[in-house]
Formats: structure tokens, sequence, C-alpha cells
């Protein structure tokens, strides 16, 4: 409805089906998901119903996951924060049926939680955050973003250090990456209209998506292997090449 999807399939389950007979060619997995050419993305649907978990079975989802993260540059995930599994709960039902969030957390360059700027809202965002490290995902990769924030810098210090105190025994010393605050903005009439969102939602979230990207990288290059510039390594003699 968000993304004016014209209809409810294609969708994941299509995606899972064309695994069965092997590895689909890039080109037919982007046919599989909606153009939404005003706002520069392509959308694959979700499961029709919550209860259509039980058709897809794990490793089939895996497969068609790693062919989707293959067909794009960037694949960006709006899942639910439940994401318990066996070691939790005690049952391989539950984690199954969470097995599409919990892929997609830990597969993830970074993980966007996202919460409001009231005291629940901080008690839910804390509680998704130690959700997500439970399921092995590395404090650096984990994003607070806190949607329709205030815009006095003092308040929203106030609520960046609340978060840190809150989970700082969950994460160590070097903490969350560096919280995003998100102001308010008229999304439902942009939604409505068909339009792009304004540019001050998306843009906090790409450099904070940069940022832990780059923190990833390697300082130069990849380590062990240094450039070469070409002849400086002199020419091989005679007795080497075996003239």
């Amino acid at each position: 409805m968000l993304h004016h999807a014209r209809d409810v399939v294609p969708g994941v389950q299509e995606l899972v089906e064309a695994h069965r007979a092997g590895t689909p060619a890039i080109d037919e997995v982007r046919s599989l998901a909606f153009d939404v050419s005003e706002r520069r993305y392509q959308l694959l649907l979700g499961l029709r119903r919550a209860r259509f978990w039980t058709a897809v079975r794990p490793r089939a989802f895996e497969a068609a996951f790693d062919t989707l993260r293959r067909a794009y540059r960037v694949v960006v995930c709006d899942i639910d924060a439940d994401l318990e599994g066996e070691d939790s709960g005690g049952s391989v039902d539950v984690e199954e049926r969470h097995h599409f969030a919990r892929t997609a957390v830990t597969q993830a360059d970074a993980v966007f939680v996202v919460g409001m700027p009231t005291m629940k809202g901080a008690h839910s965002l804390v509680r998704v955050v130690h959700d997500v490290l439970g399921v092995g995902v590395d404090a650096a990769r984990i994003t607070p973003v806190v949607n329709q924030a205030p815009r006095s810098p003092r308040a929203r210090a106030s609520f960046a250090s609340a978060l840190d105190a809150l989970v700082a025994p969950a994460v160590g010393p070097l903490g969350l990456a560096t919280p995003v605050f998100l102001p308010t903005r008229r999304v439902d009439d942009a939604l409505r209209d068909g339009v792009r969102l304004p540019p001050g939602l998306g843009q906090p979230l790409v450099g904070a998506l940069d940022a832990i990207v780059e923190r990833a990288q390697p300082a130069s290059g990849v380590a062990g292997l240094e450039r070469v510039r070409p002849g400086s390594l002199g020419a091989w003699g005679e007795q080497a090449v075996g003239g």
C-alpha cells in the first residue's frame, strides 16, 4: 500500500519458487519486483499472509535471498523485531517463522533500529537492540534511528546519552553507531501523491550506511597486498627465464 504496488503478486514466494529448477537469471529475479520509478527503486513484496511462512523452507529462502543480493547493488529489508530463535525460545518452529528477519539481520552490512523520541520509544528501541545483538550482530553495525526527532540539539543529545547508558552493559566500550535523528516531515502526503520522500529523511540514513561500510573496509586495499608500479620490480635475467 505504501509503495503503490499494483497487485499482491509476484512476491517473495515466487522468488523462492523460481529457484526450484536452479538459480534464476538476474533479469528473471528483477522481473519479480515492482518498479517504483518515481522514487527510483524496485519493490519485492513479502508474504501475502503472515501464516504463509510455512510454505517457505529456510534453505530455500536463503538461496533466494542470496540471489536477490547479487541482483541489486543495495537491498533494503523492512522487517519487524521478531528475532527469537530456538536457542532462546526452545522451539524450531518459532525460529523458522522468524527466519526471514533473522537472515536479513545477520547478513546485513548495517541494521537500522527505529524508535520514537519518548520514554516508551527509548525502552522499545533498546529492547530491539538487545534482540539484534542476541542473534550475533556486531554493535558497530547497529544504528539507532529516532523518528520524528525533536529539533532541539540539547534534547537530541539527552536522548542519545540515555540510549548509550541503557545499552552500555550489552555493547561494551565500543558502543553502537552514532544515532540518526529524522525530523518530522509530511510523509503521508508524499505517499498519497506518489512522489519522492523528503530528502531530509533519506540522506541521513544513506550517510550512516556509508559510514558503517567504510569502517568495515580495510584501511588500504586488501590486507597483505600492495600496489606495484609497472617496471618498478626490474626485469628477468636470461638465467631466470631459462635463456
